[in-house]
């Protein structure tokens, strides 16, 4: 171009090929109760119930300590609730800057039990443990000597986890996608949801954990069933042809065909996560 030779740059406009988003992978229910079942023997039981229930990123949880007040960051089992306000980072505790990951999440009781019974005993014996090799940094999840925790060290725990769970080879970070999922899928909404894992727009949490699950797809199968032929769980039915389709809603009657414009499904346990 600069020689006047041609006119137009050939690569000022390119046809890139298209990427394909991957949905995130998620434990299905059957995998979540087993790894729950296996938390029985783990030293790291109550890190990964906290994970599981909240869907923090690794460093925020690694980075976790005791909260001192009632408005410092941290685990504070008083008030049952977790102040998600800095992340470790190469070893060192830092502020989180972003507003939306800035963020208080609350702990259920069994959860607040296992996080006590872990600070007042398994914790207190890793103390005694090093003797005086530990250095105390205030950490809820630290070292064996009290030190921030590697990811690596958290990385070998949860391989173990996995294998005595006899569960596939998933990811750490994936625990934190199936919290997010299981709780649409109960009924939680998405503007809720999105805060949990301190997303920044409500659209990040639909395009990530939007996704159809074989569970969610059998749903929605059956509830347009339902509202197209009115059958009901304790009385299945069987349509072969379009004859008997059509007798099957002329019986039930047009109202029961279809739900009306401007309903909306009751929300409740087993529904599809998202909307529109």
């Amino acid at each position: 171009m600069r020689t006047g030779r041609i006119t137009l740059n050939p690569a000022s406009r390119p046809s890139l090929p298209r990427v394909e988003k991957q949905e995130p992978r998620t434990l299905t229910r059957d995998h979540v109760r087993r790894l729950i079942a296996a938390l029985a023997d783990e030293h790291d039981r109550a890190l990964y119930a906290l994970e599981l229930t909240t869907g923090m990123r690794e460093g925020e949880i690694l980075g976790l300590r005791w909260a001192d007040d009632e408005t410092g960051p941290g685990l504070d089992l008083a008030r049952a609730e977790v102040r998600v306000l800095e992340q470790l980072q190469h070893g060192e505790l830092a502020p989180l800057k972003r507003g939306a990951s800035r963020r208080v999440l609350h702990l259920r009781p069994w959860v607040v039990d296992l996080l006590r019974d872990y600070r007042d005993n398994e914790l207190v014996q890793r103390r005694i443990t090093a003797a005086q090799h530990w250095r105390e940094h205030g950490l809820a999840f630290p070292s064996r000597v009290g030190t921030p925790r590697k990811g690596s060290n958290l990385w070998l725990s949860w391989k173990r986890l996995l294998k005595r769970a006899g569960l596939p080879d998933y990811k750490f970070h994936e625990l934190r996608h199936t919290a997010a999922s299981l709780a649409l899928a109960e009924g939680a909404s998405l503007f809720h949801v999105s805060r949990m894992p301190g997303h920044s727009s409500i659209s990040i949490t639909a395009d990530t954990y939007g996704h159809w699950t074989d569970e969610g797809r059998h749903d929605v199968a059956a509830r347009l069933e339902r509202a197209l032929l009115g059958e009901t769980p304790e009385t299945p039915l069987v349509v072969t042809t379009p004859a008997a389709l059509a007798t099957t809603m002329a019986t039930n009657g047009a109202e029961r065909a279809l739900p009306e414009a401007d309903s909306e499904i009751e929300s409740g346990t087993g529904k599809v996560p998202g909307g529109m």
